[in-house]
């Protein structure tokens, strides 16, 4: 099916693949032939290269990188070593998707999203599937990073309103407690699930978003809501807050092929009430209630082909290992700036948008902020200075 990929890719019987969930071993090969990553890096012949380059000149966001690279899947096997292999394919990726799009640059969260491409792809065509993330209008992630944070607000509230008009008993609860959406649903929009879920559960969601586009997201953030209604309804304000922003990657106990026919079937709900996608997107519908909500179905669905693995890697229990990769975890705890504070390592932060515009997760003085000459030691992009090789055994 692969290798006829344009006979096939708008068949059913492909996107009933994709839905069971993508091998582990052509993990990679499917996402560069829906993200178009090829056709897109034949159309830029040497522009990786030549943006790392322009990066050791112009780049005046390593330091934000480098900390956030250092937080990125920090027990991850392949991102777990400091300065090693994976973090500085990690670190260009993203200085380098600064320099394509400096009015975009570096956002809080993107480093997940190219640290995950980053596992099953090439440092190239990892860049070239984040590039066409975030200008294919099917996706628009460059809305949830760029000033103003566009998307991210268009989808919030897009949130609000689908649960105010498909749930108003725990809107209203939710209101009478004074928590808001918008505060304890930011990272799950910014991280596009992968510290909200179990990893291997985040691998389906995003080949499905990866098929299917944006309203993955918003549908996966309304069954997330439904799945835990009874529960959320007992809840007071803090515990509301703890639950949807720290502990609940630990509430999903059922199997990941349940949560999947939940979100085909929420999908085909929310597009009977025409509110699959906010309004902006789907211009003259409008939320609404005359419509009944689709059963899931009943039938079986075949087991899943994608290999499991465990937490994903910013929760702070058992080290989860690349899906491909037996080897053992070192037990050696992770390099932590001091001055770096990662959204789910405080419990109860609620960023507002001026928070996100101005960068207020990074806490950095000049007196704990590392030189660039530092940094350089590491970095071999950051300066053009900097051609002496690694170290051995750096990487």
């Amino acid at each position: 099916m692969l290798k006829n990929y344009s006979k096939y890719h708008d068949s059913e019987k492909f996107h009933q693949r994709i839905f069971k969930g993508i091998p582990g071993q052509v993990h990679g090969k499917v996402w560069r032939l829906l993200l178009g990553v090829d056709a897109k890096k034949a159309q830029n012949p040497g522009k990786f290269e030549e943006l790392k380059e322009q990066a050791k000149l112009r780049s005046n966001q390593f330091h934000q990188i480098d900390s956030a690279v250092c937080w990125t899947f920090r027990n991850h096997l392949m991102f777990q070593k400091r300065y090693g292999l994976k973090q500085r394919g990690l670190f260009e990726v993203l200085m380098a998707y600064a320099m394509y799009k400096p009015e975009v640059g570096y956002g809080q969260g993107l480093s997940h999203v190219a640290a995950l491409l980053l596992m099953w792809l090439g440092e190239e065509d990892a860049f070239w599937a984040l590039v066409q993330l975030m200008e294919k209008e099917k996706y628009s992630m460059d809305g949830l990073y760029k000033p103003g944070l566009p998307q991210l607000e268009k989808l919030q509230e897009h949130l609000g309103d689908t649960v105010q008009c498909t749930m108003p008993t725990l809107s209203k609860h939710l209101e009478e407690q004074g928590v808001s959406l918008k505060t304890c649903t930011t990272h799950w929009f910014i991280q596009c699930f992968l510290d909200a879920v179990p990893f291997h559960l985040a691998l389906r969601i995003w080949d499905i978003f990866i098929l299917e586009g944006a309203h993955v997201l918003t549908t996966m953030a309304y069954v997330t809501l439904k799945l835990n209604k009874k529960r959320l309804l007992k809840m007071p304000q803090d515990h509301i807050r703890e639950f949807l922003q720290v502990t609940l990657k630990q509430a999903w106990d059922q199997d990941d092929n349940i949560i999947v026919k939940h979100l085909q079937a929420s999908k085909r709900d929310l597009a009977k009430r025409q509110c699959l996608l906010p309004p902006q997107a789907m211009p003259g519908q409008s939320c609404s209630l005359d419509q009944q909500p689709v059963n899931v179905p009943e039938q079986p669905v075949p087991a899943p082909t994608t290999l499991q693995g465990t937490e994903t890697a910013q929760a702070l229990e058992p080290l989860c290992p690349h899906p491909e990769s037996s080897a053992p975890l070192a037990e050696t705890p992770p390099v932590e700036p001091a001055t770096f504070r990662p959204i789910n390592s405080i419990q109860y932060f609620n960023p507002t948008k001026a928070d996100m515009q101005s960068n207020a997760f990074l806490h950095t003085s000049p007196k704990t902020m590392p030189s660039v000459e530092l940094l350089s030691t590491h970095w071999p992009l950051v300066l053009p200075t900097s051609t002496t090789p690694p170290p051995p055994g750096s990487d």
